[in-house]
Protein backbone atom coordinates (compact mmCIF):
# COMPACT_ATOMS: atom_id res chain seq x y z
CA UNK A 1 0.00 0.00 0.00
CA UNK A 2 2.71 2.49 -0.86
CA UNK A 3 1.62 5.78 -2.38
CA UNK A 4 3.88 7.28 -5.05
CA UNK A 5 3.26 10.81 -3.72
CA UNK A 6 4.94 10.05 -0.38
CA UNK A 7 8.53 9.32 0.59
CA UNK A 8 8.20 7.71 3.97
CA UNK A 9 5.83 9.89 6.02
CA UNK A 10 6.69 13.05 3.98
CA UNK A 11 4.70 14.14 0.93
CA UNK A 12 6.78 14.50 -2.22
CA UNK A 13 5.59 18.09 -2.76
CA UNK A 14 7.11 19.06 0.61
CA UNK A 15 10.46 17.68 -0.52
CA UNK A 16 10.22 19.61 -3.79
CA UNK A 17 9.38 22.80 -1.88
CA UNK A 18 12.28 22.29 0.54
CA UNK A 19 14.75 21.59 -2.26
CA UNK A 20 13.54 24.62 -4.22
CA UNK A 21 13.74 26.86 -1.15
CA UNK A 22 17.27 25.70 -0.31
CA UNK A 23 18.41 26.20 -3.90
CA UNK A 24 17.06 29.76 -4.21
CA UNK A 25 18.20 30.75 -0.73
CA UNK A 26 21.76 29.60 -1.43
CA UNK A 27 21.65 31.23 -4.88
CA UNK A 28 20.66 34.60 -3.37
CA UNK A 29 23.25 34.22 -0.62
CA UNK A 30 26.00 33.64 -3.20
CA UNK A 31 24.81 36.69 -5.16
CA UNK A 32 25.01 38.84 -2.03
CA UNK A 33 28.57 37.68 -1.34
CA UNK A 34 29.58 38.35 -4.94
CA UNK A 35 28.04 41.82 -4.72
CA UNK A 36 30.05 42.59 -1.59
CA UNK A 37 33.28 41.34 -3.17
CA UNK A 38 32.71 43.34 -6.37
CA UNK A 39 31.90 46.49 -4.38
CA UNK A 40 35.13 46.12 -2.39
CA UNK A 41 37.13 45.78 -5.61
CA UNK A 42 35.54 48.89 -7.11
CA UNK A 43 36.00 50.87 -3.90
CA UNK A 44 39.71 49.99 -3.91
CA UNK A 45 40.01 51.10 -7.54
CA UNK A 46 38.21 54.36 -6.77
CA UNK A 47 40.56 55.05 -3.86
CA UNK A 48 43.56 54.38 -6.10
CA UNK A 49 42.18 56.83 -8.66
CA UNK A 50 41.78 59.48 -5.98
CA UNK A 51 45.45 59.09 -5.08
CA UNK A 52 46.53 60.27 -8.54
CA UNK A 53 46.12 64.06 -8.42
CA UNK A 54 48.45 64.63 -11.39
CA UNK A 55 45.85 63.33 -13.85
CA UNK A 56 43.20 65.60 -12.37
CA UNK A 57 45.36 68.71 -12.52
CA UNK A 58 46.33 68.02 -16.12
CA UNK A 59 42.70 67.72 -17.15
CA UNK A 60 41.92 70.97 -15.29
CA UNK A 61 44.80 72.74 -17.05
CA UNK A 62 43.50 71.53 -20.39
CA UNK A 63 40.01 72.80 -19.56
CA UNK A 64 41.31 76.20 -18.39
CA UNK A 65 43.57 76.63 -21.43
CA UNK A 66 40.65 76.14 -23.84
Amino acid sequence: MSDKNYVGPVPLSALYFTASFCFWFSFLLILCFLKEIIEKIFIKKAEEDKRKPADVTESRKMAVSK
